[in-house]
């Protein structure tokens, strides 16, 4: 499966990144390789494999979210550019 300069030119212009024509040829000869490995895995024979349920650990490996009091809070504030009350003040994200 081979995808063309075009594909990938449209493939940016879609995610809204600038790429040069090099960069295009680049990424042609990469995405194209990684076309070819994924051809190449749906050759292979699974027969008799059993299928993997779980990508991930079974068991729990995160650690328990415990709350504590940064010390050091006031500190912090004291040091930034708009802060009341102890709380701070950031540029709206939203219109």
């Amino acid at each position: 499966m081979a995808i063309t300069n075009e594909q990938i030119k449209h493939l940016a212009k879609l995610s809204r990144l600038k790429v040069s024509d090099e960069e295009a040829k680049t990424l042609e000869k990469q995405v194209d390789d990684i076309l070819s490995f994924i051809s190449k895995l749906a050759e292979v024979d699974t027969t008799g494999v059993k299928p993997a349920y779980y990508q991930i650990a079974k068991e729990k490996i995160a650690r328990e979210d415990i709350i504590e009091v940064a010390e050091e809070k006031d500190e912090i504030i004291k040091g930034m550019p708009d802060a009341h009350d102890g709380l701070l003040k950031t540029p709206k994200i939203f219109k």
